[in-house]
């Protein structure tokens, strides 16, 4: 150590105390203007599929999507070809189709319209969260062989989309394919999409998405020809692109309707792509509500009538039951088919609930843990209570603290087509919280109330859920 003279000491002892004030030690000063901390819980990817041009003065309800949870929204430019003029602007179509970017509409004026008539959104409510637009590009359903100037159409449709500076900000991705497993997309194999891959890796960085549907699993028949196709080799489709998306509808007007089989078809396809991301779509329409179009005219009454819109509960089952099998995201199918006061009532208390309650799955199962858990339900099984044709899996229960909330949330998914009641024995203390009294969460108000109770010192919680019903409670102490 260096000697001080008595004198100064005092000088030197006084610098010790001040010198961990100035290097950053002792009492600190609190910056005036700190970074917020990030959300350690990104959102969810929730989306809604769309057409720009539904109606001449069709106008997307952006901030209230936003609102809802709404994340992104699919475009579809189809009726551009049906409604090919429309007070605002004229889309020339290419004759003949050829491989087409987004049902036949030549690029540049596919931006200048999205540009003039699908402004950015002024989104007032949630400002640092734009809604992304993933555009369609889709291989021409005419079947005939690709040339080199079909592949050069869809580069000049991104190139166009993405040099735009009103348009380009607001795309997150592209659609390279929607169920290429039916009849007459056959020809659209993986070594035919590869190429197009490669170039589309030049000249985008965003998202390219993959939809598929059942035939993808089952195969499907040409109904002119009789001409049967297998299933697809899923894997082979696995490079092509980012997310992987599977479609399938199953609330029917009249029948069973089997919610469950659509699940695990999804989850099929899930684990056929993996690790790709996968993401469902649900039914967020009734076909009652197709437009009058060239398309959707040419079906019959009875096609017309066969799915139903589903209600708010069937909406909420669907889109948890697809988390728990692994869903990354949510999207549903058709915005442009619904009336808006439906989308607000059936499906946007859905969005909103996963939204908020968006870490709740990655959170541990407090129950998997505690010595004193049980977990029976009746009937115990899928072979009684007369499943009969219909899908039936054993039911998902879990209790999870909310990392965003700090609550206790018990979930119970009933997987089978019949009510089955859960009795669901635990420690009275879970996670330090002595469990005082259990409250619904549920946004249309009907779910059951648990019945609380108590054997040889071990809580129980006892509900009926109805066939194909998911209820979540919140424990409080």
């Amino acid at each position: 150590m260096f000697w001080f003279p008595p004198r100064y000491r005092w000088l030197f002892l006084l610098g010790l105390i001040l010198l961990p004030i100035g290097c950053g030690g002792g009492a600190s000063v609190p910056d005036p203007d700190p970074e917020p901390d990030p959300d350690p819980i990104p959102l969810l990817p929730l989306a809604w599929w769309d057409s720009v041009s539904t109606a001449p003065d069709y106008a997307r309800p952006t901030a209230e999507l936003v609102a809802e949870g709404i994340t992104t929204i699919f475009i579809s430019m189809g009726d551009l070809t049906e409604r090919a003029s429309t007070p605002r602007v004229t889309i020339p179509i290419p004759d003949p189709p050829i491989f087409y970017p987004s049902d036949h509409v030549a690029s540049g004026e596919v931006a200048r319209y999205v540009r003039e008539t699908v402004p950015a959104p002024e989104i007032d409510i949630v400002p640092e969260l734009p809604v992304s637009e993933l555009y369609r590009l889709q291989p021409s359903i005419l079947g005939r062989d690709p040339v080199a100037a079909d592949f050069a159409n869809v580069i000049a449709f991104v190139d166009t989309l993405e040099s735009d500076p009103a348009v380009a900000p607001r795309i997150g991705g592209y659609m390279l394919v929607d169920e290429p497993s039916l009849w007459p997309k056959r020809w659209v194999t993986p070594s035919f999409l590869a190429p197009l891959v490669a170039e589309l890796r030049l000249h985008t960085t965003k998202t390219l998405y993959i939809n598929f549907e059942v035939s993808a699993l089952n195969g499907t028949t040409n109904p002119t020809t009789l001409e049967t196709f297998p299933p697809l080799d899923l894997p082979a489709w696995r490079d092509l692109a980012d997310v992987f998306m599977y479609d399938e509808y199953p609330y029917l007007r009249t029948g069973d309707s089997d919610p469950l089989a659509a699940m695990i078809r999804f989850d099929q396809v899930r684990r056929a792509l993996a690790p790709k991301p996968a993401t469902m779509w649900l039914q967020g329409f009734g076909e009652t509500d197709f437009p009058d179009t060239p398309v959707f005219g040419s079906q019959t009454p009875q096609q017309k009538r066969k799915l139903r819109h589903p209600t708010g509960s069937e909406a909420r089952y669907q889109a948890w039951t697809a988390l728990a099998t692994g869903s990354e995201g949510l999207a549903w199918f058709v915005i442009h088919w619904i009336p808006a006061d439906m989308r607000r009532d059936r499906y946007g208390p859905v969005a909103e609930e996963v939204q908020r309650l968006r870490g709740l799955l990655a959170a541990p199962d407090l129950l998997a843990s505690d010595p004193r858990r049980s977990i029976t339900i009746a009937p115990p099984d899928c072979t009684a209570g007369g499943a009969g044709l219909r899908s039936c899996l054993p039911p998902q229960v879990r209790l999870s603290r909310d990392p965003l909330s700090d609550e206790l949330i018990l979930l119970c998914i009933n997987r089978a087509p019949f009510a089955t009641t859960f009795t669901i024995s635990s420690s009275e203390t879970i996670d330090g919280t002595k469990v005082g009294s259990t409250t619904p969460i549920d946004p249309f108000a009907e779910t059951p109330v648990l019945v609380q109770g108590n054997n040889g010192g071990a809580m129980t919680l006892t509900v009926t859920l109805p066939a194909h019903r998911m209820g979540m409670w919140r424990l409080d102490g």
